[in-house]
């Protein structure tokens, strides 16, 4: 795995790419965390027959409520990294890079190993960068105990990521470029899947890859208008994103082995 690691390091680490978009995605984060606040300071919200509600008065940014709510904005931001994804996948097919590579010994089951091994410390990279920031923007409690109350939500925000760039990996072996690449998976969470649901029994709609992705984190703020939202990750709901990284891999790994270098 070391050996892995340190091939992809040494591929990646000159890369203007990496610097800019990890930097843009620190920066992102910051700014929509820094300036949530002043986003929701008298937004108001009719839900039923609830009178309309000034979500400024409501703790949104104390603990525990902050971890849910910020993960949540946080997963927004996921596509920023999943770039990277696509762009290191995609760069292999185009400068020939991964043939070289078989043709040097490299099985191509390594390769994808690789790959999702940077997705796997990408993901640790982006939970890091969320809890440090909900640590520094968070109304800090007069009760360090309830400080963590609600934190395992980073780790539902860390699986989130994973799936999605497990996704990002294989949509890039599939079409070998970053552009239609970067394209499908927009629109497939944007637009695909919202029309693919409507085909689907209501029953199963849950189960489809970014229902079940989105569905570790869900909307926190309906539970100012008094609807139940639940207070941290339900781990039933890990185990179709878990399936899905399954498959997402088991279909990189068989994309690679039929594709033509």
């Amino acid at each position: 795995m070391m050996r892995l690691l340190q091939v992809e390091w040494l591929k990646i680490k000159s890369s203007k790419a990496l610097w800019i978009l990890l930097g843009l995605y620190v920066l992102v984060v910051f700014l929509s965390f820094s300036n949530f606040k002043n986003l929701i300071n008298g937004l108001t919200v009719t839900f039923n027959q609830v009178p309309d509600m000034d979500f400024s008065l409501q703790p949104i940014l104390e603990y525990p409520d902050v971890w849910h709510n910020l993960t949540y904005l946080a997963t927004f931001f996921r596509i920023i990294p999943a770039l990277l994804i696509i762009i290191w996948v995609s760069d292999e097919f185009g400068s020939k890079t991964l043939r070289f590579m078989v043709i040097n010994g490299m099985r191509r089951t390594e390769f994808f190993t690789g790959k999702w091994l940077l997705a796997f410390f990408l993901s640790i990279f982006c939970t890091l960068v969320v809890g440090v920031y909900v640590a520094i923007v968070g109304v800090k409690p007069d009760d360090p105990a309830v400080f963590w109350q609600g934190s395992s939500f980073l780790a539902a925000f860390f699986l989130s990521c994973l799936a999605y760039f497990t996704m990002a990996i294989f949509i890039s072996i599939l079409l070998k470029k970053s552009g239609t690449a970067v394209l499908l998976l927009l629109l497939y969470g944007w637009l695909l899947e919202p029309v693919l649901s409507l085909s689907v029994h209501s029953d199963y709609r849950a189960y489809l890859p970014m229902k079940s992705v989105d569905a570790l984190i869900p909307f926190p703020f309906l539970k100012y208008v008094d609807v139940p939202v639940m207070a941290s990750p339900d781990i039933i709901l890990a185990l179709p994103v878990l399936v899905y990284i399954f498959i997402f891999s088991f279909g990189s790994i068989v994309l690679l082995k039929k594709a033509k270098l």
